[in-house]
């Protein structure tokens, strides 16, 4: 009974607890309900208060409905500007490390740019100043040939003057000064001032230059290289003779030249339509134009291979039988005033690497004289080498070989000739050269140089 009792009062005493316990929290939700309508209600209060600012102001007649729109949209905008600049700040706090190293890179790019073109501009700059150089030889020679003697001479000085007027036009000129050797009257060793190059240059397009005016006819390897290239002081026979009347600088001649050559292109090609009367004869003396050319092949900047030839005529006065006979025995004989063939044709090569250098190059030569009755027909050629001994001094060696007239064998002429070069300074050089001369019959005409040039 009293146990029934018991748990009659433990079932009231949960159920009366239960009760108080579920009240409270039915009470509590109930207060809450009012905070959180309460809540919801701030900001739909907030912003009617701001609207109802605006249109207090307008009520009151210090804005109108459309400068009110516009405050509004300005605030907008002026909000949206600093949230912008907000999240630019923590991107570029994030950023920082990660970008400086990139624009550290464009700003050394655009300064690398900007200092190329400020070079580029100053070079194009200093290529159209007027530009002065050239170079002078004084020899000691000693020929021992019947009625030569060792001697001290200026052999050559040369101005030379080059003017760029703008991207395509540029001028060039080149005088000799001085020159001792008794020479052809047209000859740059003539002691009087003479006129080598005049030309304007007009570069039409990236590949093809024109020339026109007097220059070097692009026939042949030494001659154009120019007397102060020259590794053995003196040119070859091909080059420089008096049988073919080659003598001193006549490979000038007056007309216009195309060089042609592409960009990445091993292949250059040369062409000359020319008066044919040598340097500095002021008229042609016939209709016919001298035509010269030649293509040049260099497969790296070691070789280079070419092939010319040249083709034209050239008036000569009437000759007697008697004048004709004592200059060429049996081929001589009276020729008319006419106009002579005067033609050739060779190819040449060279190469130059490290301390070694090679080149060489052989003609064919056919050249009509007057009191001859029949063209004079040569042919001839020479090899010769290098080797830098030191980084100033070169051993150069040449084997020259030259047979003015084909017909006859007994005129072949051979010059062994060796020489060093010392290049002591920038832009100068001494030079020694010996050669030993064979002809038939054999005279005695062996011949030493020294030679000293400066470039200025």
């Amino acid at each position: 009974m009293k146990s029934i009792a018991k748990l009659t009062l433990i079932l009231y005493s949960l159920v009366l607890f239960g009760g108080t316990a579920a009240a409270a929290q039915k009470e509590a939700a109930v207060e809450k309900q009012p905070q959180a309508i309460e809540t919801q209600k701030k900001p739909e209060a907030r912003k009617a208060k701001k609207e109802n600012t605006l249109k207090k102001y307008v009520k009151k007649g210090k804005l109108s409905e459309a400068e009110a729109a516009k405050i509004k949209e300005e605030i907008k905008n002026e909000l949206k500007n600093e949230i912008i600049s907000e999240i630019k700040a923590e991107l570029k706090e994030e950023l920082k490390g990660d970008l400086k190293a990139d624009v550290k890179q464009e700003i050394q790019a655009e300064a690398k740019i900007e200092k190329s073109k400020e070079v580029e501009i100053a070079k194009k700059s200093k290529e159209k100043e007027l530009s002065i150089s050239g170079y002078t030889q004084v020899q000691y020679t000693d020929n021992n040939a019947a009625g030569n003697s060792s001697s001290f001479n200026v052999a050559r000085t040369r101005m030379i003057v080059k003017k760029k007027v703008d991207d395509k036009l540029s001028f060039f000129l080149q005088t000799n000064l001085s020159g001792n050797a008794a020479n052809n009257a047209n000859s740059s060793s003539n002691p009087k001032l003479t006129l080598l190059d005049a030309t304007v240059n007009y570069q039409a397009t990236p590949d093809l230059e024109i020339k026109a005016g007097q220059f070097v006819i692009p026939y042949g390897l030494e001659v154009p290289l120019g007397p102060k290239n020259l590794y053995m002081i003196n040119y070859s026979q091909i080059g420089a003779n008096a049988d073919h009347e080659i003598v001193g600088d006549d490979q000038r001649d007056t007309g216009l030249m195309f060089t042609h050559k592409k960009k990445d292109s091993p292949f250059t090609y040369y062409l000359s339509a020319t008066n044919g009367e040598g340097i500095n004869r002021r008229n042609d003396s016939n209709d016919s134009k001298t035509v010269s050319g030649k293509i040049s092949y260099a497969p790296n900047a070691f070789w280079q291979f070419g092939v010319s030839a040249l083709s034209g005529k050239r008036y000569k006065a009437a000759s007697t039988a008697a004048a004709g006979i004592a200059l060429y025995g049996t081929q001589g004989g009276v020729t008319p005033a006419q106009d002579f063939k005067r033609n050739g044709a060779g190819f040449d090569f060279k190469y130059k690497k490290d301390r070694w250098y090679w080149q060489g190059e052989y003609q064919w030569l056919r050249t009509g004289l007057a009191g001859r009755l029949n063209d004079l027909k040569g042919r001839g050629g020479y090899l010769q080498g290098g080797y830098m001994m030191t980084k100033t001094l070169e051993l150069a060696l040449k084997e020259d070989i030259f047979t003015p007239d084909a017909d006859n064998g007994a005129t072949k002429r051979t010059i062994h000739a060796a020489g060093l070069n010392w290049y002591f300074v920038k832009n100068a050089k001494w030079q020694i050269l010996y050669e030993n001369r064979k002809e038939t019959p054999e005279v005695k005409n062996d011949f030493w140089a020294s030679q000293l040039q400066l470039e200025f």
